[in-house]
């Protein structure tokens, strides 16, 4: 058997062997799953595919990016300060020292001492910031409304760390050839691209943005007219979640232009992981000249129905039909109607991608971020490169980056050293 009918088999016949043993017995179709992916990552190809894009090439229009408050902003900066005092439950009352903090695009960015440098990365020095905004957009009982106007008199929160934070990692070795942007994170391919003299700056999290809620935000679902309005309210609540990505990164980078001028900010690429890729087409819309390579693990698209079909339990929102239990072509309606009305679902802001370079890892079985919902962020791509693996969400962020690390950073320095690229989406058949 050839290479390429042995990635055919590793990618076509042990997923269908796993299927198979999954129905006898659960335990069984891990090993099979585990040992597919395994050699598949090997052979440090997957299956390789391409795919056109279809849907409208249109970037996200400044009215439709969700509000921020910035009035006051830089008195409310200068008043942070010079110690917090943290409120994590297992640090409660640690002093944290805040460097600088200052009004930058639509937020407020904090410099924060970083006594503790993370030790899992090839990284002597790092800087912590963290970005705080205000949306206007507020809970009114089971409705969501546009209601605060105001900032508050002092920044108030839990933990100073609540806000979106980043992490400047920069190489041991000599000065940083350029910048990488990770959101999500990934600590394999982050020591790779350390080890190659790049500087990384990543998002471990977007502070509010899928995280465990205690109160998840309720939305009741009649069919009819209320159908629509409804998912209305669903695409305003993601799109403004999704919004903390670009207007923090769009800010740090202000920061770092004004306050750390020996790290250059070109070359650069944007990676995203799991959500992190979810959010990346985002940031792209919001700037399209930044970057000139694009890498997305674990992604996909229409960010409700993976909010339904994850099997993620802190996704933040919860939906009940009202009378008789959904059909699937509630369902379809429902998915319809969100759709028309978000703008910052990947189903839309991909097409910020279609001047760069972009490669794309999948995993087959992946039950975080739906598999199907993956499929669909790559048939709403252009020409892209695609990475697909027999397994889970988990093993595609654990064993295969660390298998592939080396790889994704090639591929990156070699998109990088190539002129940009122009090309019109193709329309969908």
């Amino acid at each position: 058997m050839g290479r390429r009918g042995t990635l055919y088999f590793l990618c076509e016949i042990i997923p269908e062997m796993a299927t198979i043993s999954y129905t006898k017995s659960r335990m069984s179709a891990f090993p099979a799953l585990l040992v597919g992916g395994l050699i598949a990552v090997a052979f440090s190809n997957g299956c390789a595919t391409q795919a056109r894009r279809g849907g409208s090439a249109s970037l996200v229009a400044e009215a439709d990016w969700p509000p921020r408050i910035t009035v006051g902003l830089e008195r409310l900066a200068a008043d942070v300060p010079d110690v917090l005092l943290s409120e994590r439950e297992e640090e409660s009352g640690t002093p944290i020292r805040v460097v600088r903090c200052v009004a930058y695009g639509l937020g407020i960015v904090l410099e924060l001492d970083s006594d503790k440098p993370d030790e899992s990365v090839a990284s002597t020095r790092e800087t912590e910031l963290v970005f705080i905004s205000y949306s206007p957009l507020a809970r009114a009982g089971e409705r969501l409304d546009r209601r605060r106007t105001r900032l508050p008199k002092r920044i108030t929160f839990d933990d100073p760390r609540a806000g979106v934070p980043w992490h400047l990692y920069e190489p041991k070795d000599g000065s940083a050839r350029g910048l990488i942007v990770h959101l999500g994170g990934n600590k394999y391919v982050g020591r790779a691209l350390l080890k190659r003299g790049w500087a990384v700056l990543s998002a471990s999290s977007t502070g509010r943005f899928l995280q465990r809620r205690q109160d998840p935000i309720t939305f009741e679902i009649e069919r009819g007219e209320h159908l629509i309005e409804t998912a209305g309210q669903i695409a305003l609540v993601f799109d403004d979640e999704l919004a903390d990505w670009p207007y923090s990164l769009e800010a740090v980078l202000q920061y770092l232009a004004e306050h750390r001028t020996d790290i250059p900010q070109t070359p650069t690429a944007v990676m995203g992981f799991s959500i992190g890729a979810i959010a990346l087409p985002a940031v792209a819309a919001r700037m399209p000249d930044r970057f000139q390579a694009a890498v997305l693990v674990a992604g996909g698209a229409n960010l409700l129905e993976i909010a339904r079909r994850t099997h993620k339990p802190d996704i933040g929102i919860k939906l009940e039909w009202v009378g008789d239990e959904p059909r699937p072509e509630d369902w379809r309606q429902l998915y319809a109607a969100y759709l028309e009305q978000v703008r910052l679902d990947p189903y839309h802001t991909v097409a910020a991608l279609t001047e760069m370079p972009v490669l794309m890892y999948h995993a087959a079985y992946d039950q975080v971020v739906p598999g199907a919902m993956g499929e669909l962020l790559f048939a709403r791509m252009g020409d892209v490169e695609r990475l697909v693996f027999p397994v889970g969400h988990k093993h595609l962020l654990r064993v295969v980056m660390r298998l592939q690390a080396e790889r994704i950073v090639e591929w990156t320095e070699t998109a990088l050293s190539e002129p940009p690229r122009t090309s019109e989406p193709i329309p969908a058949k």
